[in-house]
């Protein structure tokens, strides 16, 4: 999850949790295998994007080996041989929010750095991959609410997410032939209960309140989103399926309470007042607008958890889950050439 486009502070209280498989779910590999078949065998360097927990750049690393940024493209070599000539990597890391960067993980062959979308500070044509994971529909929510005037200051403070912007800025950094990749993902399906669906549809859709335009965007699977034909050369739509084993407790709420005074007032007032912690649904977006725009409110996920488990048939918060995700993506390759 990246910093753009949210509250910052929000996001910035609830940083190590992004981090944490309990709590936000691993991309599969079959979600880099699909990138990697798509962008070839080129693979010396790769450029992450609105980088969050790092996780997405973690995982380029086991493929994109080091390069001197700066260095001429040269010919393509097959992968298999790139790897076994190769054993270090280099992978850009950046991200708008310093908190989310000292959370990161630290990897050898991950360069982490703040920095954002639009203007990464790398040297042209330095690398074969940009990728930009659960960051993209941050891109220019329209309204007036606190939640939206928040982000908006927030952007403007970071130079602001601008999607057309950022495709400059990938066409600028990549080498001839290389590519781009974002993807996100919705809320899941839960194995085997209609009933507990109906209930995660029913909070999503009318207990949380009107969306931003960043979650309609999701909905529509970044359909819009799309770079032109002057961008890149080829754009393709993709979509990988994946399932992830959690619990009743670990979609709804933590064991860890947040650092309340980074979420602002508003959300600080609803840890407080609430024993059901942040975890899955509390770091999602549609969440952290509900805080910021209503102080005061009851929370909804504290009755939405003992809705759950009575229509689970479960007794605790400790009930296994199966939750069904589908990554959504947009993949462009050959960048045209900047005029």
């Amino acid at each position: 999850m990246a910093a753009f486009g949210m509250q910052a502070s929000y996001y910035d209280g609830n940083a190590g949790l992004y981090a944490d498989p309990a709590v936000r779910p691993l991309y599969p590999p079959e979600l880099y295998d699909r990138i990697y078949a798509f962008a070839g065998p080129a693979c010396d360097a790769a450029l992450d994007v609105a980088t969050g927990s790092g996780q997405c750049a973690r995982q380029l690393a086991q493929r994109y080996r080091q390069a001197r940024p700066g260095r001429p493209a040269r010919a393509q070599r097959p992968a298999e041989a790139v790897a076994q000539r190769h054993t270090r990597a280099q992978v850009w890391a950046i991200d708008a929010s310093a908190e989310q960067l000292k959370r990161c993980a630290a990897h050898e062959r991950v360069v982490f750095k703040k920095g954002v979308a639009e203007d990464t500070g790398l040297p042209a044509g330095s690398v074969d991959l940009v990728t930009a994971a659960a960051a993209l529909h941050w891109c220019g929510a329209r309204g007036a609410g606190p939640f939206v005037k928040a982000r908006r200051a927030h952007a403007r403070a970071a130079r602001r997410f601008d999607v057309p912007a950022y495709y400059r800025e990938a066409r600028r950094v990549l080498r001839p032939g290389g590519a781009l990749a974002a993807f996100t993902y919705y809320i899941p399906d839960i194995e085997g209960s209609a009933a507990a669906n109906a209930l995660l549809g029913r909070l999503w859709h009318e207990r949380l309140g009107p969306k931003a335009e960043a979650h309609l965007l999701v909905e529509r699977q970044y359909a819009g989103l799309e770079p032109g034909a002057r961008d890149f050369g080829v754009v393709e739509r993709a979509a990988v399926a994946f399932e992830h084993r959690s619990t009743v407790r670990n979609l709804v709420r933590a064991r860890a309470r947040p650092q309340a005074a980074r979420l602002g007032a508003a959300g600080a007032a609803y840890l407080t007042a609430s024993s059901a912690q942040v975890l899955l649904l509390r770091t999602s977006g549609l969440y952290g607008k509900f805080v910021a725009e209503g102080p005061g409110r009851p929370d909804p996920l504290v009755p939405f958890e003992a809705e759950l488990l009575a229509a689970l048939g479960a007794a605790d918060a400790g009930h296994p889950l199966t939750l069904r995700y589908t990554v959504c993506l947009i993949l462009a390759r050959d960048p045209r050439p900047l005029s």
